[in-house]
């Protein structure tokens, strides 16, 4: 435990093992280098920095029924790293009853964004107990709050990116949540993002009523902000983001549009993403909920609660139901609409327990608002799917509840063939 300008490097190649010792740091900065493994059985790694955190590339950090906790920058009073807490290439593993717990705080960086917790070219954080009692993961990050001396276009709570990223547990949860910056100063920023992955696998892969749940949640800040922001609760962007889970329930909740000085707001935002898949069977079998709302902040563009786009992406399920839901909100401002879907969504169970489909939408409270755009190829075998849009309108400007345009199939021949 030294002052909070000191500096603690672990360098060199060999294997630092605390055993049940563990090993509890509170300094300034916290690097971890490349080659470098600590590790400890029944005692905690506790990292906490006052400015940043590197776990550099083939570094990892493991541990049995201790814990690993590394938390950054926590009153988001340092600048200079677009990541103050940074898993660049490297691991966390716990194997027992220990739980990973990461959080950090973003400051305004030179790199154009900043963000709390970042994870990039193949960084992975695993839970590989195979027991009920299994340590669970959570990631939690926070974007750069208030005026910053150097401007950064866009302020994230929790980024991750490229090949090759993951998440994966069997049975202790996965939680991924975080809060969008912003800044009060002439410098307006472009971007506050609650949760951003343009690069992450997040897998559970264990089964029965203790299978591991996958919860996103993301919001934007409720105060701060400018005119020209973009606000989104949470984001998918690229082709190298998917989600899968056997039996454990997987949830994707994204909130925007507290802020009166937002100009577009999306809850949820996926686009282009890999897929969205729900693989378990029979009774436990994984559902998947995406519920994307938006506030009372005034939206001077198109706004949507949930948006998903792409062309190549997909949502699909077996046995789990798959429900979608979006708010426009109660803010001023047209063209609030709830729910815009053009993806590909499948349902492939068979008999009565195969996964059912429910999308429903609803306008902001303004004028113009639609409550359900729907498009993409639909598919299901036995599962039902259902799609219902509530849209606003006033003197001046026309609402519509749903717009269909979405090519639905259903390939089921028995009594309980779908319905829709």
């Amino acid at each position: 435990d030294a002052g909070a300008n000191d500096r603690v490097f672990f360098s060199g190649t060999g294997a630092f093992d605390f055993a049940a010792a563990g090993i509890s740091i509170s300094v300034g900065e916290i690097t971890v280098s490349p080659g470098v493994s600590l590790s400890t059985t029944d005692g905690v790694i506790n990292l906490l920095a006052s400015e940043t955190i590197l776990v550099d590339s083939g570094a990892s950090l493991s541990t049995v029924d201790g814990g690993i906790s590394m938390t950054a920058n926590p009153d988001g009073s340092t600048n200079g790293d677009r990541y103050s807490v940074h898993l660049l290439g490297s691991s966390l593993t716990t194997s027992g009853t220990g739980a990973i717990e990461i959080e950090g705080t973003g400051g305004f960086s030179t790199s154009g964004f900043n963000a709390g917790v970042g994870m990039e070219l193949g960084a992975t954080i695993r839970s590989t107990s195979s027991l009920s009692t299994a340590g669970p993961i959570s990631v939690h990050g926070v974007g750069k709050q208030g005026v910053g001396s150097t401007h950064n276009t866009s302020s994230w709570g929790v980024h991750t990116r490229d090949v090759g990223t993951a998440i994966s547990s069997a049975y202790g949860d996965i939680s991924i949540t975080g809060v969008g910056g912003y800044r009060t100063d002439t410098l307006t920023a472009s971007n506050s993002w609650g949760v951003y992955l343009s690069g992450l696998d997040i897998d559970s892969t264990g089964t029965g009523p203790d299978a591991a749940k996958i919860t996103i949640e993301g919001q934007t800040p409720s105060l701060g902000g400018a005119s020209s922001v973009t606000g989104v609760g949470v984001r998918f962007g690229g082709a190298n983001v998917s989600v899968e889970s056997v039996d454990g329930d997987l949830s994707i909740v994204g909130r925007s549009g507290d802020t009166a000085t937002l100009g577009s707001q999306r809850g949820v935002e996926l686009l282009n993403f890999g897929a969205i898949r729900s693989t378990g069977t029979g009774d436990h079998a994984a559902s998947i909920l995406i519920d994307g709302r938006l506030g009372t902040g005034e939206a001077t563009v198109s706004s949507v609660g949930v948006a998903i786009d792409g062309a190549a992406s997909v949502i699909s399920t077996v046995d789990g139901d798959v429900n979608i839901t979006g708010d426009g909100g109660l803010g001023p401002g047209t063209f609030r609409r709830g729910v815009s879907v053009n993806a590909a969504l499948a349902s492939t169970g068979v008999g009565l327990g195969a996964g059912n489909i429910t999308v429903s939408g609803t306008a902001g409270s303004e004028g113009h608002g639609f409550g359900a755009l729907i498009d993409g190829d639909w598919t299901t075998v036995d599962g039902d799917i259902t799609v219902t849009g509530t849209g606003k309108s006033n003197s001046i400007r026309s609402g519509l509840g749903l717009s269909l345009k979405a090519a639905i199939a259903s390939t089921g021949t028995g009594p309980e063939a779908v319905s829709y």
